[in-house]
């Protein structure tokens, strides 16, 4: 009886670990990817709704502000789609100057000056957009979309090289002569 009851236990054992392999499997062929691998992320768009898609991510905006947000950009980017043109073109003649055989200065301060004119109406515009965007958003999403403004305004930091240990200064030379110091 002995010998029965030992191989009760095995077989018992042996079919628990089939029963559970066969559940692996059914895991895996039916979706089991969803369970056993790491969570989805939703695939940015490849077209013009990327910005959307982060500031979605971002700000956590709903479909009612993703909408007013989408008016507010068309209309932000017809305002400066004219004025960018019209930039372009000024450049372009004062490159022409830059190459004409006689430099006419007083056109070369006209055109500077008209530049500037046009680069302050395209900050106007799109300070204009940001309050816009930020009346657009709650409170947290204020706050959110201050931090997102200001990482983006911020200056470039100088890359390092990598064999730069740390940002303290180096110790002076030690005084003497040249010869103590090897």
């Amino acid at each position: 009886m002995e010998i029965f009851t030992k191989n009760k236990f095995t077989v018992i054992t042996i079919v628990l670990l089939i029963l559970i392999n066969i559940f692996t499997l059914l895991i895996i062929w039916f979706g089991g990817r969803d369970i056993l691998g790491p969570p989805r992320m939703e695939l940015p768009p490849e077209n013009a709704d990327r910005m959307v898609f982060f500031l979605k991510n971002e700000l956590g905006l709903n479909e009612a502000q993703v909408q007013e947000y989408r008016q507010l950009r068309l209309k932000f980017l017809e305002q400066t789609r004219e004025i960018i043109d019209e930039v372009q073109s000024l450049k372009r003649e004062l490159l022409d100057q830059l190459f004409s055989d006689r430099i006419d200065n007083q056109k070369v301060n006209q055109l500077i000056q008209s530049i500037g004119e046009k680069q302050k109406i395209a900050e106007r515009i799109t300070f204009n957009h940001f309050l816009e965007m930020k009346n657009l958003c709650s409170e947290g999403q204020q706050e959110r979309l201050r931090r997102l403004l200001d990482e983006f305004f911020r200056p470039p930091r100088p890359q390092r090289p990598p064999d730069m240990e740390d940002d303290r200064p180096k110790p002076p030379p030690p005084l003497g002569r040249p010869d103590d110091q090897f």
